[in-house]
């Protein structure tokens, strides 16, 4: 499963801030936040703990999306004052640094909600703008499905500055080059070429596969 490499990344990331002093939001599914609590709890941080002493907000991805939805869809006011609302109860007790990980616009696009999905990630890309703290999102995307379409793709990718991917990336990247050369033969090398041409400087620094 994709979960335990994802649970790991952003437990490496929450735990570091944490360490350092600085405060944490986290905004998971329920299917999630359970395998996220143990993998922090690996990294040395009791997530049981209140926030007074821990330093670490957990939110239900599903029930904070839901407080700004109007008409089924989200609100940008609204979003702010959810959001501002947890950054300001993580600042009384961590004032030094803020880091964030949301799954909410990832609700959103598992649904098939892409154009709410796309809105929902610029609502966060203006916070940042206006608020000093870094954001951790995670996506359903899975490259090899009918839903990986660049006009669908593009504008989540252009909205981040990194890309993590959760699969093991030199085994696929090595599967595709044999694939590409077994398939094509002495046509290979053309193919990867104009494959380069038509990478998009844009996006996040995208994994090689």
């Amino acid at each position: 499963s994709d979960r335990l490499p994802l649970a790991q990344n952003v437990a490496a990331y929450i735990s570091q801030g944490l360490k350092r002093r600085e405060g944490a939001i986290v905004i998971a599914t329920a299917e999630h936040g359970e395998i996220f609590r143990e993998e922090l709890r690996k990294c040395g941080i009791d997530a049981g703990l209140p926030l007074a002493d821990s330093g670490l907000l957990l939110l239900d991805a599903h029930q904070t999306l839901s407080q700004f939805l109007i008409d089924g869809e989200p609100d940008e006011a609204g979003f702010r004052d959810v959001i501002a609302s947890a950054i300001g109860q993580v600042r009384a007790v961590r004032p030094a640094g803020l880091r964030a990980y949301g799954e909410m616009v990832a609700v959103l696009w598992s649904a098939g909600r892409r154009a709410s999905a796309i809105g929902l990630e610029r609502f966060w890309s203006a916070l940042l703008r206006d608020r000093d703290f870094s954001l951790f999102c995670a996506y359903p995307l899975d490259i090899f499905s009918s839903d990986f379409q660049i006009p669908r793709v593009d504008a989540l990718l252009c909205d981040h500055a990194r890309l993590i991917p959760t699969g093991e990336q030199d085994k696929l990247a090595g599967a595709i080059s044999f694939a590409i050369d077994e398939v094509l033969g002495q046509e290979a090398p053309s193919l990867k070429t104009l494959i380069k041409a038509n990478y998009r400087p844009a996006w996040a620094v995208l994994p090689e596969a």
